[in-house]
C-alpha cells in the first residue's frame, strides 16, 4: 500500500484580501516548522476541471473567508468528500454544522484555524466522518429539491 508523503490542504477563491489566504499560508508554514508534512494549494484562477483534479488530490479544504454568501467552493469540496474547515460568517454556517459535517472557526483567528487543521491531521477518523457527512448533507442543495421548494413557494404566493 502506498502512503502519501505529505497531506494536501486546498483553498479556493478569488485572490482578494477577505479570503484570508495570507493567514492560511502563515498557519501552514508554522505547522511545517512543527514537523507536519504539508502542501498548500490555493486555487485562484483554475478552470473547473483543473480545480476538480486538485480537490481529488487534497486531504482537507480550508476557506478562511471574512465574507461569503453561499460558497460554491465549499459545496464542491464537500462533493469530493473532503473535510471542510471554514469561517462562521455569511452563509457558511448554513452549509457547515460545526462538528457534524465540517468545522467552523472565526475569521482570521490564527490559533483556532491552526488548532482545527491539527485536529484533522491527527484524527483521520474524524476527517473521514466529516467528509462523508459533508457529502451526505449536499442533498439539501440538489437541483430537484430547490425546484420543489421554489415551486411550493410560488404556489403559496400566487
Amino acid at each position: 500500500m502506498l502512503f502519501k508523503k505529505e497531506k494536501i490542504i486546498i483553498s479556493a477563491g478569488r485572490p482578494v484580501p477577505w479570503k484570508g489566504f495570507a493567514l492560511l499560508k502563515e498557519v501552514v508554514e508554522e505547522l511545517r516548522a512543527e514537523g507536519e508534512k504539508l502542501r498548500l494549494v490555493i486555487a485562484t484562477d483554475l478552470f473547473q476541471e483543473q480545480l476538480w483534479r486538485q480537490l481529488q488530490l487534497a486531504d482537507i479544504f480550508v476557506l478562511n473567508s471574512g465574507y461569503e454568501g453561499l460558497s460554491h467552493q465549499i459545496l464542491e469540496a464537500m462533493s469530493f468528500g473532503l473535510p471542510v474547515i471554514t469561517t462562521d460568517v455569511g452563509g457558511n454556517p448554513e452549509v457547515i454544522k460545526d462538528g457534524q459535517n465540517g468545522l467552523l472557526v472565526p475569521y482570521n483567528d490564527k490559533d483556532a484555524l491552526k488548532e482545527k487543521i491539527k485536529l484533522l491531521l491527527n484524527d483521520e477518523n474524524l476527517a473521514q466522518r466529516l467528509g462523508q457527512n459533508g457529502r451526505n448533507s449536499l442533498e439539501k442543495f440538489s437541483r430537484e429539491r430547490m425546484i420543489k421548494e421554489l415551486s411550493s413557494l410560488f404556489n403559496q404566493v400566487f
